[in-house]
């Protein structure tokens, strides 16, 4: 009898791991599980996004100083080259977006403050996420971290 029931459960247990033919298939894998890349084989030497402002002061208008940020493509997929120019400061600094399992759109937004501008992404519903803030206090730029991003797998359950 005790070998009837364990042929039993162990028919069951192989009934019910059985995948049904299923194949595992690039198309059949979902968005967020797509490979990308991490080499962009020609960067694009065009700006990808720039955000850019007059300085007001008197000194600002007689010599046509701005305040400018400017990201650029680099052959690492989700690393930027993020140009900053204020007054007579030209500052070059690297960003690297996180690999989200899609590839975000980098974006700017003019920040609350003058000489202010928040760097952050698109995300797969097109709403901009906030990342970093570069600003100008008493003359000297900052870039400040807003917020950091990571991707945790986790189980369905059943």
């Amino acid at each position: 009898m005790k070998k009837v029931v364990y042929a039993l459960i162990l028919l069951f247990l192989f009934a019910s791991c059985n995948d049904n033919g299923s194949t595992n298939s690039k198309a059949q894998v979902p968005a967020e599980e797509q490979i990308i890349p991490l080499e962009r084989p020609n960067p694009n030497s065009k700006p990808v996004t720039t955000c850019s402002e007059n300085i007001t002061s008197e000194t600002g208008r007689l010599n046509h100083w701005k305040f400018a940020v400017a990201l650029y493509e680099t052959h690492q997929t989700f690393m930027y080259r993020v140009q900053i120019q204020y007054a007579e400061l030209n500052i070059t600094d690297s960003l690297q977006l996180p690999n989200l399992g899609f590839m975000p759109k980098p974006a700017l937004q003019k920040g609350k403050d003058d000489y202010s501008c928040i760097i952050g992404f698109l995300d797969d519903k097109n709403v901009f996420r906030d990342y970093k803030l570069v600003s100008v206090t008493d003359g000297n730029v900052r870039i400040h971290t807003l917020k950091y991003y990571s991707v945790q797998r986790g189980t369905a359950a059943q």
